[in-house]
């Protein structure tokens, strides 16, 4: 259930005396056929049309020849009408109505509408208001540059590796690409590949990069440093899971995407705490965002494998604390590194 949504108690005999006042009703204003489901006609193809009827495509019911359409469509918006109304006084008189719980739960997440944060995650619930309204916090979502093991493709987690030429030259486009938006903030991943990318962006904008322990990679383990290759080779049956099921592993010696996920999304709540209706740009690194983007898109971390993130690409969502949700702008943005070839 959503946060604000509320739990709704009827009487045991609501259901039952509803449907009678529909029949009876739906008798009185002339309806035929009329289902007890809130007086919503049946189709055409549910009615039996009486002796001498001539069938009409456009009526909601078969008529009796010589009767009059445009009467009959009257009675059927009369007899609607009167459903609803006395439907809403006695629902109102029957029902009583208290409050939902004050979280909202994971499984009521939409792909569109944004992701609801669960208690786990061990958000405190505060969040700022500004003459009584709640206010949202944009983030600017970003991969580091390129780095010598992005080309080599290794398992970098926290290896400690600095931008290459190539990654230095996609810093400094995305910091001209973000120099003029607003921002409030940068913060980012300690690791000097991120963090590299972050003071680029951080200088263009006037401001100052933070690190922000939350980002950092994920802790690959005994994969750390090794190729695909080599990990196939020594975990076969573990490999062959981190490709079909990334949910269902936890990286030897290291930690998994799940237990990762819940790291990711409490330092951006700390960070949307802070910075309140204002901008912020994350620099993170490639698994990092897609676990991320995983919660933000109501995703669980099997859906990892569906997210790409290109080496300094730029995503884009809200974060609204009146509701615990969050809702995506952009995905993998890379149109401005299109220069660079």
């Amino acid at each position: 259930m959503r946060a604000g949504s509320e739990r709704v108690r009827r009487s045991p005999y609501s259901s039952v005396g509803l449907i009678l006042l529909c029949r009876l009703v739906g008798g009185l204003a002339g309806v035929r056929g009329l289902p007890a489901q809130f007086g919503k006609p049946r189709s055409i193809a549910h009615q039996r049309a009486p002796p001498g009827a001539v069938p009409l495509r456009t009526a909601r019911r078969a008529l009796p020849a010589g009767h009059d359409f445009t009467n009959a469509l009257f009675q059927d918006f009369l007899g609607g009408a009167l459903l609803r109304g006395l439907m809403f006084l006695i629902l109102s008189g029957i029902h009583t109505v208290q409050p939902g719980p004050r979280w909202p739960c994971s499984s009521s997440c939409e792909i569109y509408h944004g992701f609801d944060i669960p208690p786990s995650f061990g958000y405190n619930g505060r969040y700022p208001k500004v003459g009584g309204h709640c206010i949202m916090t944009t983030f600017y979502l970003v991969r580091h540059g390129n780095t010598v093991w992005n080309r080599d493709i290794r398992f970098r987690g926290r290896t400690d590796l600095p931008l290459d030429e190539t990654g230095l030259a996609q810093a400094r486009a995305t910091a001209q690409a973000l120099a003029n938006v607003g921002l409030a903030a940068v913060f980012a991943s300690p690791l000097k590949r991120a963090f590299n990318t972050a003071e680029l962006i951080a200088q263009a904008a006037g401001l100052i990069a933070r690190p922000l322990p939350d980002l950092m990679d994920i802790d690959f383990g005994e994969w750390q440093g090794k190729s695909p290759a080599e990990v196939e080779q020594e975990y076969p049956e573990l490999y062959r899971r981190y490709l079909e099921a990334p949910h269902l592993v936890h990286f030897p010696g290291g930690e998994s995407l799940e237990g990762a996920r819940a790291r990711f999304v409490q330092g951006v709540l700390k960070v949307a705490e802070m910075f309140p209706e204002q901008k912020v740009c994350l620099v993170a690194h490639q698994a990092v965002n897609r676990v991320l983007l995983t919660a933000v898109l109501g995703l669980g971390t099997d859906a990892y494998w569906r997210i790409n993130q290109d080496t300094c690409c730029i995503n884009v969502f809200h974060y609204d604390p009146a509701t615990y949700r969050f809702t995506v702008d952009r995905l993998n943005d890379t149109h401005h590194l299109a220069h660079l070839g």
